[in-house]
C-alpha cells in the first residue's frame, strides 16, 4: 500500500519545493499540497483539517521569502530572552526588504520554535484522535539541528568526533583572552542558529595576540551610525580590531559556538570537505567541497568534486559514512539528514563540521540513479510496502 498522499510546508515558489514535486512525478506519484508558511503564520488550524489518514508531511525550508521571515521576527518578539537584539512584532512587520541583510537572527530562531512547536501540537492532537500519518521532518528535529551548540552537545554526549568548543563566550575580549591564554591560535565562531555560512567567521591570532584577521561571509557596514550586517557571497577580509570586536561582539550577544578552527584536507590545492546525506539510515548523496578559503559552502562559488576524485581508501569512506550515519541517528525519527564532514589535515579520523535539517538539496547529484528527493521518496514507497 502506498502513501495516499504528500503534503509539504514550505514556500510555493521555492526551488526546493518544485524538486521534491518533480521527484513525485518521477514516482508516478500525485503533487504534493503545499501548504505555504505565510498561510500557516496566520492559520495554524488549516494543517489539522487538511492531514488524513496515510498521508505523509514534509517540512521545508522556510529561506528565501522575507514575508516568512518577518512573520517568525515578529513571532519570537513576546519571547523576553535576554540574547540578541530585539523588535516588537509591529516593528519586525514594517522592516525594509534588502538583499542579504541579517535581521535578528536569535529572536528569528525563537520565533520559528514557537511554530514549530505549535506544529508539533497539531501533529500530537491529530495522533491522539487515531488519525496515522507519518512525518519525514519532525518539528522538534529541525530546531535541534538549527542549534549548532546542542548539535555539537549531542556528538559530544554520545562520542561522535566535533571540534573541540571553547566553551560560552560573551564578548570579543573573553574570546581573545582565552586564546591567548590556551594557545589557541584559530578558531571558528559561528551564529548558534545560523545556516547557509550565515555569521560564521575564521578567527586567528598571532601568539601575542598583536595580530589578527577575520575570514567570514559577514559584510559588515556603518549606516548613520548603526551597525549593520549583510550575507555576502564573498568572503570578507577584517584585519582592523574595531571592525573585528564589532563583529565578534554582535555574534556572541546574537548566541555563538565557537570551536577549534581545526586544518583540513587538500585537493589539487584547496581545503575541503563533504557533504554527505543520509537517507533512512544509509549514507547515500555526497559532493567534496572545494575551496580556497575557510569556507567552503557551494552557495559561495566554491568548486565541487566527487568522492572518487579524492582516491579515498575503502576503508576510509567507510569510516566517513559511519560517521554519518551515527550522527543522522541522533535524529532517528527525521528521513534525512545532511551532515557536513572533514578529514583534519594529516589525519585520517573523520570529524562532523554541522548537520542540517534540510541539507538535502544537492542538485545533480545522484545515487543508484537517484537524487535525494527521488531517493527520499524511494525510501518512503519501499516503507509502505
Amino acid at each position: 500500500m502506498a502513501p495516499s498522499h504528500f503534503i509539504v510546508i514550505g514556500n510555493p515558489n521555492n526551488r526546493r519545493v518544485a524538486l521534491f514535486q518533480a521527484a513525485l512525478h518521477w514516482a508516478k506519484l500525485p503533487s504534493a499540497t503545499v501548504v505555504s508558511y505565510l498561510d500557516l503564520l496566520t492559520d495554524q488550524q488549516r494543517l489539522e483539517k487538511l492531514i488524513q489518514p496515510n498521508y505523509i508531511v514534509r517540512i521545508e525550508s522556510p529561506g528565501e521569502d522575507f514575508a516568512v521571515e518577518q512573520k517568525l521576527i515578529a513571532l519570537g518578539a513576546n519571547d523576553k530572552a535576554t540574547t540578541g537584539e530585539h523588535i516588537n512584532a509591529k516593528s519586525a512587520l514594517d522592516l525594509d526588504y534588502e538583499h542579504g541583510r541579517i535581521y535578528y537572527p536569535s529572536q528569528w530562531y525563537r520565533g520559528f520554535s514557537v511554530f514549530l512547536q505549535k506544529i508539533q501540537t497539531t501533529f500530537n492532537n491529530l495522533w491522539h484522535i487515531g488519525t496515522y500519518f507519518s512525518v519525514m521532518n519532525t518539528p522538534l528535529n529541525i530546531l535541534t539541528l538549527f542549534d549548532k551548540r546542542r548539535c555539537h552537545q549531542l556528538c559530544q554526549t554520545n562520542n561522535i568526533p566535533v571540534p573541540p568548543s571553547l566553551g560560552p563566550i560573551d564578548s570579543y575580549d573573553k574570546l581573545r583572552e582565552m586564546m591567548i591564554n590556551t594557545r589557541q591560535r584559530r578558531v571558528f565562531i559561528k551564529l548558534a542558529y545560523g545556516s547557509s555560512a550565515s555569521g560564521v567567521v575564521a578567527y586567528e591570532i598571532d601568539g601575542r595576540g598583536l595580530r589578527e584577521q577575520a575570514h567570514t561571509s559577514l559584510e559588515l557596514l556603518y549606516r548613520n551610525g548603526q551597525i549593520i550586517f549583510y550575507n555576502s557571497l564573498k568572503i570578507k577580509r577584517y584585519r582592523q580590531r574595531s571592525d573585528i570586536k564589532t563583529i565578534i561582539d554582535w555574534l556572541c550577544h546574537e548566541g555563538a559556538h565557537i570551536e577549534y578552527w581545526l586544518p583540513k584536507a587538500h585537493h589539487k590545492g584547496y581545503v575541503y570537505d563533504l557533504r554527505v546525506v543520509v537517507i533512512a539510515g544509509q549514507a547515500r548523496h555526497s559532493v567534496v567541497r572545494l575551496s580556497k578559503t575557510p569556507m567552503t559552502n557551494l552557495h559561495l562559488g566554491n568548486a565541487r568534486a566527487s568522492v572518487t576524485e579524492l582516491n579515498l581508501s575503502a576503508e576510509l569512506w567507510h569510516r566517513i559514512k559511519k560517521i554519518a550515519v551515527q550522527g543522522a541517528a541522533l535524529f532517528a525519527e527525521n528521513l534525512y539528514v545532511g551532515l557536513d564532514i572533514m578529514l583534519p589535515l594529516r589525519r585520517q579520523n573523520p570529524v562532523i563540521l554541522e548537520m542540517n535539517a534540510f541539507g538535502d538539496l544537492l542538485p545533480g547529484i545522484s545515487d543508484a540513479g537517484m537524487d535525494t528527493y527521488q531517493a527520499e521518496i524511494d525510501a518512503i514507497l519501499k516503507n509502505f510496502r
